[in-house]
């Protein structure tokens, strides 16, 4: 009994039987998508009011993880007129802007920091609990967005990385200080556990007239010796 394979999208009518499976050429729908990114990839570059001088094959790759996160995963059978939709509302120029800092573009992170600092500030003052917590928070966000590490391929390994590009960056920039702002909070507050648990621990040790550390003699043992 063949079936029809639910997992392929049904971007055309070219179908074929193989091994009871009834569904698309695996090359025809690969080159129909490719087609519909690229030709998405190119409208994005006309709309955006500064593409960075950049060509669609850099912003490709960006749109085809977004359209696969938001759209195929949970229906494989998008229309394509839904994906061409989706392209298309994507945010232009704050995509371009993030492509061209990941390339290095020194013009473009100065653009970044001029344009978002109010913005990223602003929010690091909300998640914070005073003016010297909000700084660093600052800080730290622009230093991750930087990229203190190196990819594979090169590259600075930033969160910019993670921006798709389907909601505003401003949005997007408070969303990363709330959670780095959640991550240092849990950070300090497994250090003030463990101190406590030290203290603790000291405490204990002290009451039961043990070593604090092993081999390390109580104060009435050093007065004997």
């Amino acid at each position: 009994m063949t079936y029809v394979d639910p997992t392929l999208p049904r971007y055309g009518t070219d179908r074929i039987q193989r091994k009871g499976v009834v569904g698309l050429r695996p090359n025809f729908v690969e080159s129909e998508l490719k087609t519909l990114l690229n030709d998405g990839a190119a409208r994005l570059l006309a709309r955006a009011s500064d593409n960075r001088s950049l060509s669609r094959e850099y912003l490709v790759p960006r749109i085809t993880a977004a359209v696969e996160k938001y759209l195929l995963r949970n229906d494989p059978e998008t229309p394509r007129d839904d994906i061409s939709k989706f392209i298309d509302e994507m945010q232009a120029d704050d995509l371009c802007l993030i492509i061209a800092c990941e390339r290095g573009d020194e013009s473009a992170w100065t653009d970044l920091v001029e344009r978002f600092t109010p913005t990223v500030r602003s929010a690091a003052r909300s998640a914070s609990a005073n003016e010297d917590a909000a700084e660093d928070l600052s800080q730290s966000i622009w230093a991750e967005l930087y990229g203190l590490r190196t990819r594979k391929d090169g590259m600075p390994a930033s969160k910019l990385a993670y921006y798709s590009g389907r909601g505003s960056l401003a949005g997007w920039l408070r969303a990363v200080v709330a959670q780095l702002a959640v991550d240092v909070f849990r950070k300090q507050s497994r250090l003030v556990q463990t101190e406590e648990d030290t203290d603790l621990d000291r405490l204990a040790h002290v009451a039961e007239g043990q070593p604090i550390v092993a081999g390390m003699p109580t104060p009435e043992e050093s007065i004997s010796n």
